[in-house]
């Protein structure tokens, strides 16, 4: 049976995960009783990256993470491997929501600081992700399209981007890029790097470790009362806890308005050289377009296309641990 035609494998992680199944550090389940000055629940990137920050800022606390099933189990092991400076939702939204313009475009240049200041730390720590700064083009397959983005690149300016950090490409400056025949243009962001994210999920679990951070896997968190975090097989005492489950947080945290998205990847076998000269693909760029329904992309460390695309939003959400109910109507 070739790769084709082989049934799809069920319960799976996916292809970053896989990739390291001879590298994936193993970390104990909790039982009995524990106390720490800080809990963290969850071990995707918002509970590593926590447990990070508390240890470096007050090197003396005990901190702890418990995953439910093993580190980068959710998105953080599995997702397109952008480490980007462009913002999610509607910074409209953000501005109207409190602050103003002034705090929506303070936000941005969070993110865009936020960039640099993982890449710093990863090299200072060693942690190899696969990481490189090369920037995320937007292709524009259609003159629609292409207008779109020159609106868009009008809004990244008003909301505290500069010429320098996001540029309009004509259809010569994008293709010495990336050949692609069809594009009439598109946009450069500069603070945008390529990851790949289970290497960065274990090297920052390890270097957690080094720390002196406990880690707990298999060791789901059924309740949080007070100081006290209730488990299957044990009980942990804390002086702070962080709830960092992002889309797993029914449970703990109550029905919240949630639209979880589910977007699908596939990932090719490695590409030889003349198929490379062939795309016309010349560097780490990650690359989206300009659709409707668009696409993202990476050319990973190993010459592969790693490729993705929003397909729906769930109809529901126990798959994610908590039911989801749609947003209330806007008030007139």
């Amino acid at each position: 049976m070739n790769a084709l035609a082989a049934p799809p494998r069920n319960g799976e992680l996916g292809f970053w995960m896989a990739q390291l199944a001879d590298k994936k550090p193993s970390f104990p389940r909790l039982t009995g009783q524990d106390s720490v000055d800080v809990a963290i629940v969850g071990g995707g990137y918002t509970g590593l990256w926590a447990a990070h920050f508390a240890k470096k800022l007050e090197p003396s606390l005990s901190v702890a993470v418990f995953e439910a099933e093993q580190v980068g189990y959710g998105a953080s092991g599995r997702n397109g491997g952008w480490l980007s400076a462009m913002p999610p939702g509607n910074r409209a939204t953000f501005a109207r929501a409190g602050g103003g313009l002034e705090a929506s475009r303070a936000l941005q240049q969070e993110f865009v600081a936020g960039v640099d200041a993982v890449l710093d730390i990863l090299e200072a720590e060693g942690i190899d992700a696969d990481q490189h700064k090369g920037g995320a083009l937007v292709a524009a397959h259609t003159r629609a399209g292409l207008g779109r983005l020159v609106t868009r690149r009008d809004a990244e300016l008003k909301y505290g981007l500069t010429d320098d950090e996001v540029h309009l490409l004509d259809r010569d400056e994008f293709q010495s890029r990336i050949n692609i025949s069809t594009v009439h243009g598109g946009l450069f962001y500069k603070h945008c790097a390529r990851i790949h994210p289970a290497k960065l999920v274990y090297g920052l679990a390890d270097t957690l470790t080094s720390m002196g951070v406990r880690i707990y896997e298999s060791s789901r968190v059924d309740r949080v009362e007070g100081k006290t975090l209730t488990l299957a097989d044990g009980r942990v005492t804390a002086a702070k806890t962080f709830i960092c489950t992002e889309g797993y947080s029914g449970q703990l945290l109550g029905r919240r308005s949630l639209i979880p998205v589910n977007s699908s990847m596939i990932v090719t076998k490695p590409l030889p050289k003349e198929a490379w000269q062939q795309i016309g693909w010349d560097g780490p760029q990650c690359l989206n377009d300009s659709a409707h329904t668009f696409i993202y992309s990476q050319r990973t460390s190993d010459g592969r296309i790693a490729m993705g695309a929003v397909v729906s939003p769930i109809a529901s959400g126990p798959a994610l641990g908590e039911p989801v109910r749609p947003p209330s109507p806007p008030s007139t």
